[in-house]
């Protein structure tokens, strides 16, 4: 008698929290990305591994490089590369461009919190040109008046990012009002934000912040003013000290 063979165990099976989008059905390439927000959810697209490589320099080097994340050389097993730190619904909209699936691409986004993941991976990738043609009314979001710090710090990455040189010189113009220098010498922005009877002071030091855009305009103009220990001083709402580093950009 033969030995018995013992069956390969099957493939797992998904679970309720894995979320499955084919951005192309017949793709190649499997993307696992961790849902930032909700605990033990990924998000695992189906894509051409070719479409991203003609739209991200990142994504070439990545799958078609000597990296681990290349195409296994068995050609029976999938393709899966894991994605780390990536928005799931800002990568999925960014596949759907890639792959030219226009009509899933909204005309409009809901929120700031939205564009700025959107740019966040975009970066990330080197493919935030893939926005282009959307940039233009998707930023009319970050053209509203600001509340509250958080979305100050988004709208003025978003500018950076879309290249956006009046939002920007804005927002760089209410940084320069609101911040200050603190104990530790670091760049703060201070604003109040809420009703008029309910305000509240809010503070980021914007050194900590990872995803801010022109880092070396706010260490200049830290270093700028402990030097000087000038304060703030208005010139068309802007500091003299401001509009050097914005020429200098």
């Amino acid at each position: 008698m033969g030995l018995a063979q013992t069956p390969e165990a099957p493939a797992p099976a998904p679970t309720a929290a894995d979320k499955a989008v084919d951005i192309d059905p017949d793709g190649d390439l499997y993307l696992h990305v961790p849902d930032t927000d909700v605990a033990s959810t990924l998000w695992k697209f189906r894509v051409c591994s070719a479409a991203l490589r003609r739209r991200s320099p990142v994504w070439k080097q990545m799958l078609f490089g000597p990296w681990k994340e290349r195409k296994p050389t068995s050609s029976d097993k999938d393709w899966i590369v894991e994605l780390f730190d990536d928005c799931p619904q800002a990568m999925q909209l960014i596949l759907h461009i890639v792959h030219g699936n226009f009509d899933m691409v909204p005309p409009l986004l809901h929120s700031l919190q939205q564009l700025h993941d959107l740019l966040v991976v975009a970066h990330k990738y080197d493919a935030v040109n893939i926005i282009k043609p959307w940039s233009q009314k998707w930023s009319s979001i970050a053209q509203a008046f600001v509340l509250n710090v958080e979305n100050l710090v988004m709208s003025f990455y978003i500018a950076w990012e879309l290249g956006d040189e009046s939002l920007f010189v804005r927002r760089l113009q209410d940084i320069a009002v609101h911040s200050a220098i603190d104990e530790k010498g670091r760049l703060v922005l201070k604003k109040k934000s809420g009703t008029l009877f309910a305000r509240r002071l809010t503070e980021v030091v914007l050194e900590d912040v990872e995803h801010l855009g022109p880092q070396d305009i706010l260490v200049s103009s830290r270093h700028r003013t402990c030097q000087t220990n000038l304060q703030v001083q208005l010139d068309y709402a802007m500091p003299p000290s401001w509009v050097v580093f914005i020429q200098a950009c």
